[in-house]
This record gives structure tokens, sequence and C-alpha cells, in this order.
């Protein structure tokens, strides 16, 4: 165990366990000027992020080593460092602008497909009020992959093919969740063969830029550590395995008790409403919106492990038009919505006291 600096305040105490070194390090930065204010938003994730944005990239094998984050938001914190700003408050308020341009973009979406005010304004409110949504105002890549998706799917709504896979290409080095997005264009070309209507066949342009980030990524780790592959073996320190059918099969249908015993099964929980959300979706508006919901939370399932399951639904946010539309009764959306901020209160002062949520 690491000795407590004396810096540290009473909600730092758990810096001295796991990666304590690491975290030392960078609340030690985050304890002088301004950046004191700041200092509670960077736990976990987002003091890797920011050693990236000032190290680079190191690779331990065997280790948790910053090559199983993928790049954006440490290339924009370096990028407001180069233009002499803070990199650790443009860690912050670059995610959390991105958010509200993001939010922007969900509306247009809602609005676009169903075309109804009153559900557009209860999907954005269920969305900002949802429990984990305070990741969207942290240092953590979300509100970028979010923004940059909802933009994709925005401009592929519009018949604007260019666009979306640009918007998507950028969105591929943050979250590798966005590729659902390319499964889900791909389906719907194929659909759309098969009942022999007009396809789409800029579909195969946003497939493929659905996949661009990690693989400039990927070539990145393959010149500097002579290892493609290095980012999806990392996780195996986070106890993530290598993807499989099975492990989507385990996820669905065995929770150890301890799990239960131990912490609240959200994670769990999570994953088995946006399951049912995503079936629905597909049944109702096609392969495109289930697959924007089901392979994120697919992708999770076939690593294995359930943890931040909360987190990585956010990236199936078209779930929330979904729900919003189920809770047509005003009534039990206030309720919904309410008892949702309840409990993303509850996360915030858990997170910034160094509590894992997510």
């Amino acid at each position: 165990m690491v000795d407590q600096p004396a810096w540290l305040g009473a909600q730092d105490e758990k810096v001295a366990t796991g990666n304590g070194a690491l975290n030392a390090r960078h609340l030690r930065a985050l304890s002088t000027g301004a950046r004191r204010w700041i200092r509670p938003w960077y736990r976990w994730d987002a003091i890797w992020y920011a050693e990236i944005s000032r190290n680079g990239y190191v690779a331990e094998p065997g280790k948790q080593s910053s090559v199983a984050f993928l790049p954006l938001l440490p290339l924009v914190m370096r990028l407001g460092s180069m233009l002499g700003l803070d990199p650790y408050w443009v860690g912050l308020l670059v995610p959390n602008l991105a958010f509200s341009v993001g939010l922007v973009l969900f509306g247009k979406i809602a609005w676009q497909l169903v075309g109804d005010t009153e559900v557009v304004w209860r999907s954005c409110l269920l969305l900002v009020a949802f429990p984990w949504s305070f990741f969207f105002s942290a240092p953590y890549q979300e509100s970028l992959a979010f923004m940059l998706g909802a933009a994709a799917i925005l401009a592929w709504l519009r018949r604007k093919p260019g666009l979306c896979a640009l918007s998507l290409g950028v969105a591929s080095a943050a979250r590798l969740t966005t590729v659902s997005m390319s499964v889900g264009v791909l389906l719907e070309w194929a659909g759309d063969l098969i009942h022999r209507r007009a396809p789409r066949h800029s579909a195969w342009l946003v497939a493929l830029s659905g996949v661009l980030g990690i693989s400039v990524f990927a070539l990145y780790l393959h010149l500097t550590f002579g290892d493609p592959s290095l980012h999806f073996k990392a996780h195996g320190s986070w106890d993530r395995q290598r993807p499989s059918v099975l492990n989507i099969l385990a996820s669905a249908t065995h929770l150890p008790l301890e799990f239960w015993l131990v912490e609240p099964p959200f994670d769990y929980l999570v994953m088995i409403a946006f399951l049912i959300l995503g079936i629905r979706m597909w049944s109702r508006r096609g392969p495109l919106w289930g697959s924007l919901i089901l392979v994120p939370i697919l992708l999770l399932m076939a690593s294995g492990s359930l943890r931040s399951a909360t987190r990585v639904s956010l990236m199936a946010f078209p779930a929330f038009i979904e729900v919003a539309e189920v809770l047509s009764s005003r009534s039990l959306h206030m309720v919904c919505f309410a008892s949702f901020l309840i409990l993303q209160i509850i996360m915030t002062a858990l997170y910034v006291n160094w509590c894992f949520v997510g």
C-alpha cells in the first residue's frame, strides 16, 4: 500500500490502493490553483485519460496499462495543452460541451423518428436524468462518442452518407461500441435487398468508417509496440475475456449469488432492460435501430463481464426514445424521471468519493 500524501482530502482515501501512484500523481497536480474545483471529477478512467494526454501510451503486459483506452479524449486534452490551455480543464469542459451538442442532435433524431414534440422532450429528459448519465459530464469519452454518434445517425437519416461516415469514423476513436451503426446500416442494406427495396449502397462506406478509429489506433500500436492487438489484450487486466457467443449466453443466464450479496445488481438489470428495449425497437423500427441498442450491450456480454454495463448502456442512447414512447402517461414519466434523478445524485456522490459505479 502507498502511504497517503498529506495533501489528499478525506474523499481521496482510496487513492492508496490499486493504481495508487498513478492516481496520486494526477491528484497532486489537481490540488493547486483553480484545478482544485474540478479534482472530484477525476476518478477511475478519467485519471488514465489524463495520464495518456501527458505521457502518451505505455504497454505493460499482464498489468493494467494505458493501451486499454482509446485516444480521442487524450488527443483533445493534448491539443488543448499545445494551445496553452489547462489540459485538466479541457478534459472536463469539452465532454460537457459535447454532451450539450449531442443532446440537441439526439432531440433532432427523436423528432425525425417519431414527429411528436412531447415524446422528444420525454426522451431528452430521461436521458439527462438516467442515473449514470453523469458520466457525460465527467472527463470520460462517453459524451464525445454520444455527440459524434448522434451526428452520424442524424446525417444518415438526412441522407448525407459522407458526413455520417466522417462523424462515425471520429467517434470510433472514442468508443468501440460505435460499431453498432456499422452493423445496423449493413443489416438495413441487406433487408432492403431481400424485400426488393432500393438499397443504400453508401451503407458500406458508413460501415467501414465505423472501424476507422480503432484501425488507426491498432496501426499506431503496431508501429509503436509491435502488436496491433494490444488494446484488446490489455482488457484482460480488467477481467475481460476473449469475446465469444458462450460468454453472451453465460451473461444472459447466470449471475453469481455472491455478486447480488456484495453490491446492487444494477449492471445485470440494466443489461436485461436494454436487451428488451433493443428487441422491441428492432421489431417496431427495423434492424438499424435495434442494432444501435443491442450491439453495445452484446459486445459487453461477449467479454464475459457485465462490469460497467450501466455506463456502456449510454452508448445505446436511442433506447431512451423507446422508453419515452412506453411511458406515455405523463404522471408515470414524472415518477420515472424523479426516481432517475435521485439515483443519479447518489451515483455522482459515490463516484466522487472513489466508489466504482460504472
